[in-house]
């Protein structure tokens, strides 16, 4: 195997410090609680050590960067994340097409929905890897292609492995935008909407209604968060599967400022009133899978 990269995640007690012992301090945070932010700390590096022993028992090279970090500008066989689902979101945005990432969960406490590996596992799927392209699965993310109305130019986001959300530039505010699938056409309030992948299936979309979806399907769907009727015209378009390359999906802005949410916190993009937002697969990756 030639050289790999690691991306890592800082835990919740590197991130909050001295924060989080003043909350116990304060009666805020209870000694169980703190247990469990400890635990979770010491299962990552745990889990990071065991990666980085078996890589260099093995004599693979690598680099090691956090993932909110730039990528070093070389070029790597294979990504490990190290963290959760939410690590893999950070990194997957920067993966080449068809590039393999072997996401680790690195600790009981994090999320790994798209995890297949954890401690005490890593020393015999690394050893598996060497050739063996059936262990992992081709997983399609999908792309925003905003059309500005102002300066008549069309962005492309990066992609997403989960989902992109629409919605109000505040949180707390409705969410006015013209909505179209096939034929239909409809004027909407809402909290949003969320437009998911068949890897974001599973994620929020699900809790929204949405179908569970096979992970490898290029196809993806839309779902609207809290969309507002009255009794004077009903919505419909409440939500679909789609398919990116066929079927006509888009959302048009009608509120004073908006956002598309890329892969949670991974990425955020500004709309004015009348950009049209239009989605479109994104290369695949592959991620490793002992499925």
């Amino acid at each position: 195997m030639k050289k790999v990269l690691i991306v890592t995640k800082s835990t919740n007690r590197e991130i909050h410090g001295e924060r989080i012992y003043q909350a116990h301090q304060k009666g805020i945070l209870t000694k169980e609680e703190l247990k469990e932010i400890d635990l979770e700390h010491d299962q990552h590096y745990e889990t990071l050590d065991e990666l980085l022993a078996e890589l260099t028992r093995l004599g693979i090279d690598y680099d090691q960067v956090l993932r909110e970090h730039a990528w070093p500008q070389e070029k790597y066989e294979i990504v490990f994340t190290v963290g959760g689902d939410g690590t893999l979101l950070h990194a997957s945005s920067k993966l080449k097409m068809t590039q393999k990432v072997v996401p680790i969960r690195s600790s009981t406490k994090s999320v790994g929905f798209l995890c297949s590996l954890q401690r005490g596992q890593i020393k015999k799927a690394i050893e598996s890897l060497q050739g063996e392209n059936s262990l992992f699965k081709s997983v399609h993310r999908i792309q925003a292609c905003i059309q500005k109305v102002q300066g008549e130019i069309t962005l492309t986001s990066s992609p997403a492995l989960n989902e992109v959300l629409f919605a109000s530039h505040h949180p707390s505010s409705t969410a006015r935008y013209q909505i179209q699938f096939g034929d239909l056409k409809e004027f909407q309030k809402s909290s949003g909407v969320w437009v998911s992948t068949a890897a974001g299936s599973s994620a929020a979309i699900a809790a929204s209604g949405g179908e569970l979806l096979d992970l490898e399907s290029s196809q993806c769907q839309f779902r609207v968060r809290e969309l507002y009727q009255n009794g004077h015209q009903r919505r419909s378009l409440g939500g679909a599967v789609f398919d990116p390359k066929a079927d006509l999906f888009f959302i048009e802005n009608r509120s004073k400022q908006a956002i598309l949410s890329i892969d949670g916190s991974s990425h955020d993009i500004d709309l004015a009133y009348g950009d049209k937002v239009t989605f479109q697969n994104a290369p695949p990756i592959l991620i490793y899978s002992k499925k």
